[in-house]
């Protein structure tokens, strides 16, 4: 996340909220396709202890790679 020259780390899960998101094999949703419109549930947490401005407004993009 990032605010000006302020950035704060975060992580995306798995809806198990044990596996990261990543850029590495096993990191992603498994899926069917099957026509049809399908919802995953991100979850997402920003670690404590952070040194940054709280009263900034903080946000990202997030771009998902879908591959089939």
């Amino acid at each position: 996340l990032k605010s000006g020259t302020d950035t704060l780390a975060y992580f995306l899960y798995q809806p198990d909220n044990s596996t990261v998101w990543g850029n590495t094999t096993g990191t992603g949703v498994t899926a069917t396709a099957d026509g049809a419109s399908h919802n995953y549930t991100v979850y997402g947490t920003i670690p404590s202890g952070q040194n940054v401005p709280a009263h900034n407004d903080y946000a990202d993009t997030v771009v998902a790679t879908i591959d089939f």
